[in-house]
């Protein structure tokens, strides 16, 4: 099994602003350019690319709306063997002022799982939701005396459980989407690539 490592790939510039009495940290993820590595760019985003004789290996960071950041992997096989590549393969270090910062990747089993279980409660919750009776209270006068009509109705109807099977089918396909835009674990062929995003 070859490893592909990215250490050295990013440098962390740090620059910390006060706002509202708070500390904000602002970050521009800047790849390191050496012997091995070209670095271009496409609107704003810097690419890496680095060729080694067996690899390429192609990637950049995206900041995601949650701000987190991803890592975009593309590597091709230039070998005559198999690879294994995996997000364990990937290592990132920051350098910072004050030193090289090491980062971990998540499994993206876990990630996975994580979505799937948030999904489903989301789900659930819509359900029960909808599954509750509500009650509304009219009030009026007829003649000199006060009424009030109470009415009860269940939620759940035609259109709610439409609503829940079309949350299901948008929670799996999105799960789905997911799962196909992870590195998980995967043998390259010779003269194959394989893409995915680390987290």
């Amino acid at each position: 099994m070859k490893k592909l490592s990215l250490i050295g790939l990013l440098i962390l510039f740090a620059m910390f602003q006060w706002q509202c009495g708070y500390q904000v940290l602002n970050i521009n993820l800047e790849p390191i350019d050496d012997w091995k590595t070209d670095i271009y760019y496409h609107q704003g985003t810097p690419i890496a690319i680095s060729r080694l004789d067996n690899s390429i290996l192609t990637t950049y960071v995206v900041k995601t709306p949650e701000s987190r950041y991803q890592i975009f992997i593309s590597a091709r096989n230039l070998s005559d063997k198999e690879m294994i590549i995996s997000h364990e393969d990937i290592n990132v270090l920051f350098n910072t002022s004050i030193g090289p910062i090491e980062s971990e990747t998540l499994d993206p089993n876990v990630i996975l799982s994580k979505k799937i279980r948030a999904d489903n409660l989301e789900t659930a919750l819509t359900a029960m939701n909808a599954a509750l009776v509500q009650v509304s209270i009219t009030s009026g006068t007829v003649g000199d005396n006060q009424v009030n009509i109470t009415t009860k109705q269940s939620g759940l109807n035609p259109a709610n459980v439409q609503m829940i099977d079309q949350q299901v089918v948008n929670s799996t396909a999105s799960a789905n989407s997911l799962k196909n835009s992870l590195l998980f674990k995967n043998t390259i062929f010779p003269d194959k690539k394989l893409m995915g995003y680390v987290i």
